[in-house]
């Protein structure tokens, strides 16, 4: 047998010899075994991941919407935190908030932790312009942020509240103690009541509201809007002037007439005011005299020395203490603008009679457990439009303009020509002349025209639980005549539906109410 032999890549093979491939040129299945496995692993691992991505995607958008969800929450715990303080005082939106203590009202300057809970909020308080005579209205922007996330909603609230009104009456008749026990009921008095006249010279310069029926005599006109809670406008029994009044915004609302009252109700007492007063303000024992300074400082004084600065938290506290009496000391105001005076058991039972009289520049709020007597007259250190002077008087009783501490001959007793500007309140007394009335008032007219003071100008507020008698009048030949006291200047200073005094109480009947709730577009602080 030949053999032939042939050549592959250099390598010499026998014919003869069977051919076996080796491994350059062959594979088992193993190989592919291990490619599959590892193809399935990468797919494994890709679906992980995508697993992975989405749920930690989803994690994210839940982890978004719980931030989301909990910034509106703590918008709306910054309402409910504002509404708690308008609770306490209702004039909280009036004063600025670099005026007050952020610890005490949290919420404006800076952000604010959520009470027992998550985030934080920030507020944005304006007052928003009404008609005169209108309720106070508010707008409260709330921003709730949480963890980056932000969200704002807006509130507009209303009240209504004593200083919407120039004159506000709960009933037209003198006091009982001055005459008027036939008065205690809402009705068209009988002329034995007591009951008290606009007349042809009073112009009254802003809104006017009595829960009474309301009586004039001749022609006395009405600038703004005139209601009454539960009657309507008379002519006086026996007015010997023709004319009617004049109604320079139209009819008046006269609610009794309509069957449906509408009375704003008198708080009975100023107790509160005294826990105010406790609380960051001042409190003395009467009789005291509180004369208000331009520096914004004030004097007071007490024949008792300081006796008269009572036992209790205003004695005991330091930073806060009410200064001694003194005449020729000036001292700071109250930090929160609040002076109450008690009435006195020692040394010797004196009731709480506060004179006041002065320049006020601040903002100051003086109670009373008994009455405040305006001695002289009361202005403000800035009286233009953008002044923020403003001072309230509440006495539990009466507030009269004059001084008890001199006798009925002396020009002191009723001051000349005064002007008075106050936001003044009489819970459960009136608003009045000194020694124009029958007792407990000593002092009589001599004669006709010997005791007429001039005018009385209010730039004010008054509401009084019971009509304060500032002058007398008689009518003859169609003419009317001041006979004692005042001819009224009443002016409603505009200022007081958004300067209020500190902690100047309100109608009981009433409470801040909410109009809108709407979520706006984030605010960027």
């Amino acid at each position: 047998m030949k053999h032939r032999s042939v050549m592959t890549k250099n390598r010499t093979i026998a014919s003869n010899v069977p051919f076996v491939p080796t491994s350059s040129f062959y594979r088992g299945d193993e190989g592919w075994s291990v490619a599959t496995a590892l193809a399935l692993g990468l797919v494994a691992t890709l679906m992980a991941t995508t697993a992975m991505y989405f749920a930690l995607g989803d994690f994210g958008i839940a982890t978004r919407y719980r931030n989301w969800t909990a910034a509106l929450a703590a918008a709306e715990t910054g309402i409910d935190q504002y509404l708690t303080k308008l609770e306490a005082d209702p004039q909280y939106w009036a004063l600025p908030p670099s005026q007050r203590d952020p610890a005490y009202f949290p919420g404006e300057l800076t952000w604010t932790a959520v009470p027992e809970g998550q985030g934080e909020y920030k507020l944005e308080v304006t007052a928003i312009p009404t008609p005169i005579g209108k309720p106070a209205r508010v707008s409260i922007i709330s921003t709730g942020r949480v963890n980056g996330v932000v969200r704002s909603i807006q509130v507009e609230l209303e009240r209504k509240q004593f200083l919407d009104w120039m004159y506000f009456t709960d009933f037209e008749a003198y006091t009982p103690q001055e005459g008027g026990r036939n008065c205690l009921t809402y009705n068209q008095a009988p002329p034995d009541c007591g009951a008290i006249d606009f007349v042809s010279q009073d112009v009254l310069r802003g809104p006017i509201k009595s829960n009474d029926w309301i009586r004039y005599c001749g022609t006395p006109t009405f600038q703004y809007a005139v209601e009454s809670g539960r009657g309507g406008v008379y002519r006086a029994q026996g007015c010997g002037v023709d004319g009617s009044p004049t109604y320079q915004q139209g009819p008046p609302k006269e609610c009794g007439k309509t069957g449906t009252p509408c009375p704003s109700e008198m708080p009975i007492s100023n107790a509160k005011l005294l826990q105010d007063a406790e609380q960051g303000g001042y409190v003395y024992q009467g009789p005291v005299e509180i004369t208000p300074l331009p520096n914004g400082k004030i004097r007071v004084y007490s024949r008792f020395g300081n006796d008269a600065v009572a036992n209790g938290p205003a004695r005991t506290r330091t930073l806060q203490q009410a200064p001694p009496t003194s005449t020729l000391n000036e001292w700071n105001p109250p930090p929160n603008g609040v002076i109450y005076v008690s009435n006195m058991t020692t040394p010797q039972n004196q009731q709480a009679k506060v004179y006041v009289g002065g320049t006020v520049s601040g903002g100051l709020t003086i109670g009373s457990a008994y009455r405040i007597f305006v001695w002289k007259s009361i202005n403000y250190a800035d009286t233009s439009s953008r002044s923020r002077d403003v001072l309230g008087l509440i006495s539990n009783e009466s507030i009269i303009i004059g001084d008890d501490r001199v006798g009925c001959s002396d020009p002191r007793k009723r001051p000349q020509n005064p002007t008075v500007r106050a936001a003044m309140l009489a819970l459960n007394g009136d608003i009045r002349a000194w020694g124009i009335v029958n007792p407990p008032d000593p002092c009589t007219d001599p004669g006709d025209g010997e005791f007429v003071n001039g005018t009385l100008t209010y730039y004010s507020a008054i509401a009084q639980k019971w009509r304060g008698v500032v002058g007398t009048y008689k009518s003859s030949g169609g003419q009317i005549q001041i006979t004692r006291g005042y001819v009224k200047d009443y002016r409603y200073d505009e200022r007081l539906r958004y300067v209020q005094p500190p902690r100047f109480m309100e109608p009981t009947n009433t409470s801040w109410k909410k109009l809108s709730w709407r979520e706006i577009p984030p605010k960027k602080y």
